[in-house]
């Protein structure tokens, strides 16, 4: 009797092709999973297999687990019911990430909640309140020049603003889907920061929302990644900026 197991995996694949979902070839998840291999995984060779992602939808937010990666993904949904990878970070117990966090025990009693807009653009994830399982498998994608150019003159901007060290900055290549880019600042030939640039409905933000430092925890596998040349889009020296007037 394996019907009804059958139906349960086609309804799950059906999922993201809703006939209300104008953008249906959206895959944020897996594009997510298939990043977080590359820029925050141990071993950033080769696509990972299939993840299974358990979690909670309280509207408009999601917190799941996907493993074998052991991640946390949080998933938000905006004004207009399209979603975005918010957080990604590794786990750090069976429980982490499951439920979405709140924080409703900080709003006095007959306060009204305002209730976000119900998700419409969110890919391999459920409309339907409550908690789920999912399996996603992250595929490999190409490179969005686009994309990596607008990566490069936010880094640089956000470089200049903040003061400009003399050190070199390394650009990644970016690609399609990717829900954010780590950029390597290397100063005397030493990794000192990476930082964390959000990309939002395909919109690299102007600043970086985080970063990561010897002293704060580096993501495993820099030393890898930084000699690979084919993560890599370009570099900026500082002799180079100083005779750019940047």
């Amino acid at each position: 009797m394996r019907f009804p197991l059958v139906t349960a995996v086609l309804c799950l694949s059906l999922a993201p092709l809703r006939a209300t979902d104008t953008n249906q070839a959206t895959t944020p998840v897996a594009d997510a999973l298939d990043w977080y291999s590359v820029w925050f995984g141990s071993n950033p060779d080769g696509t990972p297999g299939p993840q299974t992602c358990r979690g909670e939808f309280r509207g408009p937010s999601y917190s799941f687990r996907c493993d074998p990666l052991s991640v946390v993904v949080g998933v938000t949904a905006n004004e207009e019911g399209r979603c975005s990878i918010a957080f990604m970070r590794p786990s750090v117990g069976p429980g982490d990430g499951l439920r979405v966090q709140t924080l409703e025990q900080l709003v006095a009693p007959g306060v009204p909640r305002r209730k976000g807009a119900a998700p419409q653009y969110c890919g391999e994830l459920p409309v339907k309140e409550g908690t789920f399982q999912i399996v996603v498998a992250p595929h490999p994608r190409s490179v969005n020049g686009v994309l990596t150019n607008a990566a490069r003159s936010a880094a640089l901007a956000y470089n200049k603003a903040a003061g400009d060290r003399p050190c070199l900055l390394r650009f990644p290549n970016v690609k399609t889907g990717d829900p954010f880019v780590h950029v390597y600042q290397e100063c005397q030939g030493v990794l000192d920061v990476i930082w964390h640039f959000p990309i939002s409905d395909g919109q690299v933000a102007d600043s970086a929302d985080f970063y990561y430092s010897p002293k704060r925890g580096l993501p495993p596998g820099v030393e890898g990644r930084r000699n690979r040349a084919d993560l890599w889009f370009a570099v900026s020296r500082p002799e180079e900026r100083n005779r750019a007037g940047r």
